[in-house]
């Protein structure tokens, strides 16, 4: 049963969690103050960042630090906001055009 504390969300986060599980971490991420919010969405991106840089270098376990540092923006910059930081010859020979 829920506490009294802890309100029952109006749509379900997690499928797999259970809802009195779920309601006591959204009323923690209520009670945190938004630098801890921030830090903890830091983190979390550099996390989903690590783990698709591992990614890339799975699949292509021979790519310079060069080429998957331009394959890694690839995934979250559009292509024209990517084409105009990093340039048309970089891309090139990173094999991204």
């Amino acid at each position: 049963m829920y506490s009294s504390h802890m309100r029952s969300p109006p749509f379900v986060l997690f499928e797999d969690t259970h809802p009195e599980a779920e309601a006591a971490l959204i009323a923690l991420y209520r009670q945190m103050s938004p630098e801890k919010k921030l830090r903890q969405v830091g983190a979390l991106n550099r996390t989903v960042k690590q783990l698709a840089l591992s990614r890339l270098r799975q699949d292509d376990p021979e790519a310079s630090d060069e080429v998957l540092k331009l394959r890694l923006a690839a995934l979250w910059l559009d292509p024209a906001l990517l084409l105009a930081a990093y340039g048309q010859e970089r891309l090139e020979a990173a094999g991204l055009l």
